[in-house]
C-alpha cells in the first residue's frame, strides 16, 4: 500500500486511516520511529507497565518516554 501525503508546516503527518487500520494501531498506542538509510521505520512498542500503576502513572511514564526518543510529549 502506498499512500501520498504532504509533509505539514508543524512538522507533523497523520499515518492515514487504511494503514492504521491495517496494523491495528490505534490512539494511545506507543510508537518508535528510526531513521535508516534516508527512510523512517515507524514500529508500534510493546511496553508493559509493572502491575500496580495507575493510569496517571501511566500516563506520567508515556510522556517521558516519548520526550526521551524526540517527541513532543502530548500523549
Amino acid at each position: 500500500m502506498r499512500i501520498l501525503k504532504l509533509f505539514g508546516q508543524r512538522g507533523r503527518i497523520t499515518i492515514p486511516q487504511p494503514m492504521r487500520e491495517k496494523l491495528g494501531w490505534q490512539a494511545g498506542d506507543l510508537l518508535a520511529f528510526q531513521e535508516k538509510g534516508g527512510a523512517v521505520i515507524i514500529t508500534r512498542e510493546y511496553a508493559q507497565a509493572p502491575t500496580g500503576r495507575t493510569p496517571a502513572a501511566k500516563d506520567a511514564l508515556l510522556r517521558l518516554v516519548l520526550l526521551l526518543i524526540g517527541g513532543e510529549g502530548n500523549a
